[in-house]
């Protein structure tokens, strides 16, 4: 593995990337990413925040779906925190984030995914954003853009009961000779199936 001899050099390139990327946003053009080109001057201009100086920019996304407010990547969805401190917070999240989440799969391979996310309308955002974990939305996303690399229909998937999803994949998975890979996001899914 090659090893970064300038992390400092390397930092300033991926704030620089950043910055020109969001510039159009309304945080970019409020905090002026236009007029930052270091570390240096980043520190000097952008105040400290919390979640809560987000938060009117989230409530908007997951109200009316706006975009263009903190990134100029579209959110497609919401992760929950976990509310150890309070009250939940949403995470938006992009179609890059989840991109990077999970690394793209071998597309000769035929996978066998163990997993029961149904999706319940009572986790939408008024502007019908989904409110997920991230690892299960990097899931949905996979079996999405590569739908002929996982064995099974979607709908074996989006089942109430754990075990009942788990048997139906196995069914499927049983019957398709070519699975080469078995995933599953929790290992506790591989005891039960």
């Amino acid at each position: 593995p090659k090893v970064n001899t300038e992390p400092k050099k390397m930092a300033n390139a991926v704030l620089s990337q950043i910055l020109s990327t969001n510039q159009e946003t309304e945080i970019g053009k409020k905090w002026n990413f236009k007029g930052i080109s270091t570390i240096d001057e980043f520190r000097k201009t952008i105040p400290l925040t919390t979640y809560d100086d987000y938060k009117p920019y989230i409530d908007r996304i997951a109200e009316s779906g706006e975009q263009n407010l903190i990134t100029e990547d579209t959110v497609i969805q919401f992760a929950p925190s976990s509310g150890t401190t309070g009250k939940m917070k949403l995470i938006p999240v992009t179609r890059t984030t989840l991109e990077k989440a999970l690394p793209v799969p071998n597309t000769r391979s035929r996978i066998l995914l163990l997993m029961s996310v149904p999706i319940d309308q009572s986790y939408m955002t008024p502007s019908k954003m989904p409110i997920q974990a991230m690892s299960v939305g990097a899931m949905w996303h996979q079996f999405e853009t590569y739908p002929n690399i996982y064995v099974g229909p979607k709908e074996a998937y989006n089942l109430e009961s754990l075990s009942v999803a788990l048997y139906v994949q196995l069914l499927f998975g049983l019957k398709d000779t070519t699975v080469n890979v078995i995933k599953s996001i929790f290992m506790y899914n591989f005891y039960l199936g």
